[in-house]
C-alpha cells in the first residue's frame, strides 16, 4: 500500500454536563498496533451535522514504496 486508505471518521461533540469538547471516532477496519494514522478536516461536510467533521486515514509505513515492475522476482 503506497497511498493512505480512508478507514473511518470523527465527529466533534460537547458534553452537556461540563461543556467539554471531545471527538467520537468510528474505525471501519481492524488496525494493527503501531499503525500510522492521520485525521483531516472533512472538506465536504457543509452544514450537514450527520456528515463527519474529520476523516481518518491509515497511512503507509515510512519508507515503504510500491516496487517497480523490474524489482519483482520472476518465477
Amino acid at each position: 500500500m503506497t497511498e493512505r486508505q480512508k478507514i473511518g471518521a470523527a465527529w466533534e461533540h460537547t458534553t452537556k454536563e461540563t461543556g467539554k469538547e471531545y471527538l467520537s471516532i468510528t474505525v471501519n477496519i481492524d488496525v494493527a498496533a503501531g499503525s500510522r494514522l492521520s485525521m483531516w478536516p472533512n472538506g465536504y461536510k457543509g452544514d450537514d451535522p450527520k456528515k463527519p467533521d474529520f476523516i481518518l486515514y491509515l497511512d503507509p509505513p515510512k519508507g515503504v514504496t510500491k516496487p517497480a515492475d523490474d524489482d519483482m522476482p520472476s518465477f
